[in-house]
This record gives structure tokens, C-alpha cells and sequence, in this order.
């Protein structure tokens, strides 16, 4: 798919229990910590790769918001990654880049679809983008 080589932004390292996992969506790890300021302006396609270390529920997802302002929050990556079974490194399908992403944005992983009981483990989490 890439003709350029993939550019990688790290939002998680490390594996960290996301205690309690929440069906509503939430922010990674129910706080603000991991969120990071990036320039796409010349990113086309963009992709939410992530280590499941330990699953959570059936409906547990992760996804990618943008803002510009840390304050509304829209979609990033269109495809949800999820922390079901198997276990191991996941990854979405590539896709387009919002237009609204291209320049300099906030970023923040949210999360969905937990059971508010199981414990998901989530190690390294990155953007891959070109």
C-alpha cells in the first residue's frame, strides 16, 4: 500500500492495565496523559497500530481523535482497533488522513466497548502515517 516510507508517532510504551475498561468512550486509561501534539500537514494516509497483551471483552476498541484545540474531538483513524482475542500486535487498515487533521493537531487514543470488570494490557500503541 505505502509508497513512501511510514512515519511512526508513539502514544503508549510499555504494557499498562486498563483497569475497569468502560463501555462509553474514554480516554486511554481514563486520563489525559498520553495526549501528544503533531504536525501532519504532508500525511495522505494514517493507521493505529497496537501490542493487546491481554485481551479485554468481545466489544473492546480503540481509536484514534484529532482536535485542535483539546477541546472537540473528531475521528482520526476511520477504523477501530480491537483488544478482543487473538492476542499480539494489531493493526488497522490504512486510511485517508482527515482533511481537517492536516496541520498541526492534538491527538489522544480513546477507547469503548469494555465490560467495566475486564482488565485489557495494552503495550506499545502508535500512529503509522505517509
Amino acid at each position: 500500500m505505502p509508497t513512501r516510507t511510514p512515519q511512526s508517532l508513539l502514544i503508549n510504551s510499555g504494557n499498562v492495565t486498563w483497569t475497569n475498561m468502560p463501555l462509553a468512550s474514554t480516554e486511554l486509561f481514563g486520563n489525559v496523559h498520553r495526549r501528544v501534539k503533531k504536525d501532519f500537514t504532508d500525511v495522505d494516509k494514517i493507521r493505529l497500530v497496537a501490542r493487546v497483551s491481554t485481551a479485554g471483552v468481545a466489544a473492546a476498541v480503540i481509536q484514534a481523535q484529532y482536535s485542535t484545540d483539546e477541546s472537540a474531538w473528531l475521528t482520526l483513524t476511520a477504523n477501530t482497533l480491537s483488544l478482543a482475542t487473538p492476542t499480539g500486535t494489531k493493526a488497522t487498515a490504512w486510511g485517508d488522513l482527515p482533511a481537517g487533521a492536516k496541520g498541526d493537531v492534538f491527538v489522544r487514543i480513546i477507547g469503548s466497548g469494555g465490560d467495566g470488570a475486564a482488565d485489557p494490557i495494552l503495550g506499545n500503541i502508535c500512529l503509522e502515517y505517509i
